[in-house]
């Protein structure tokens, strides 16, 4: 699974990555670029196509000066999103080539970055088994755009349907009616300014 809760990264890179893998999994091409510079917003809902499949929406916050219109006549269906592997059990088919951001970028298959091109650190994202919130310090790097002064509200980028991790299961006890509470992390997935 992916885990599209992530919410802390240690470079640029696994930053982009992290937004290219959402890009693979949309159901639409949405003409909202993004960069590493970028900051993003997650919003999680469950839907039934699969067991424990969840429906994602990400917007990028309205950079400064960017008007908060987008042309959605300009959005479009993607042909080949990249889906949970229960689907293609189910209905079979076959995933798209999926890579990494780099490889892509460098290959002219990403048409939605509209940053420098020198994104450094490692790609490698969170892995599916640790938690989102597992923190990871990124170094302090100084800000070379200048600090956002629009509406926090922001277009969406992307529909992406994914799947989660399986849940962990609970050791057997004694009291039978004792009750289990459930936890969950937020769905957070921003990239801290700077």
């Amino acid at each position: 699974y992916f885990n599209y809760m992530q919410g802390h990264f240690s470079s640029d890179a696994e930053f982009m990555n992290f937004i290219y893998n959402i890009r693979v999994r949309s159901q639409f091409n949405i003409p909202i670029d993004v960069n590493e510079h970028d900051q993003l917003l997650t919003l999680s809902t469950c839907s039934y196509e699969f067991p424990e499949t969840r429906t994602v929406v990400v917007a990028r916050r309205i950079r400064a000066g960017e008007s908060s219109t987008v042309d959605v006549s300009k959005a479009t269906l993607n042909s080949n999103p990249l889906y949970p592997t229960e689907k293609y059990k189910e209905d079979g088919g076959t995933p798209p080539k999926v890579t990494d951001f780099q490889t892509a970028l460098a290959a002219g298959q990403i048409n939605w970055y509209d940053g420098g091109g020198k994104v450094s650190g490692s790609q490698t994202l969170v892995p599916n088994n640790q938690p989102a919130t597992t923190p990871v310090t990124k170094p302090k790097v100084q800000a070379t755009n200048p600090p956002i002064q629009t509406p926090t509200s922001a277009p969406v980028i992307q529909k992406a349907t994914t799947a989660p991790k399986p849940a962990a299961t609970n050791p057997p006890t004694k009291a039978a009616t004792t009750p289990v509470q459930k936890t969950t992390n937020p769905p957070t997935a921003t990239k801290p300014a700077g």
